[in-house]
């Protein structure tokens, strides 16, 4: 399964390189090895996973492969229909179709996209 480099570092998908800088150096200082002493291979590990993610968000091209990859969370299918819905008016399609004609409009959307 993918790491969820975003849920690592505590920030949203769609944070700005500076927010995730804020993000890593806050998380090492809480989480370093030399502070947490008696949490050890713990410690080391958080911040290996820490490092990790900051590596690939940090840098502009291995995010955007690592978003390519990355599977979409439910906030992420939220925006993206909420995107679709006012591209397609789909409150219009509701409104004269129902559910299903709303259901059907994305489907072809997504499988125009595929």
């Amino acid at each position: 399964m993918l790491k969820d480099y975003y849920r690592t570092l505590e920030v949203h998908r769609e944070a700005s390189g500076e927010v995730i800088e804020k993000a890593y150096k806050a998380l090492t200082m809480k989480h370093h090895p030399d502070k947490h002493p008696e949490n050890g291979p713990e410690a080391t590990a958080r911040m290996t996973e820490i490092i990790e993610a900051y590596g690939v968000l940090s840098d502009p091209e291995k995010r955007r492969r690592y978003n390519m990859t990355r599977p979409p969370d439910m906030a992420d299918a939220v925006r993206e229909a909420s995107r679709i819905a006012k591209e397609k008016d789909l409150g219009k399609v509701l409104w004269s179709t129902g559910l299903f004609g709303v259901a059907k409009v994305l489907k072809e959307e997504v499988k125009r996209r595929s």
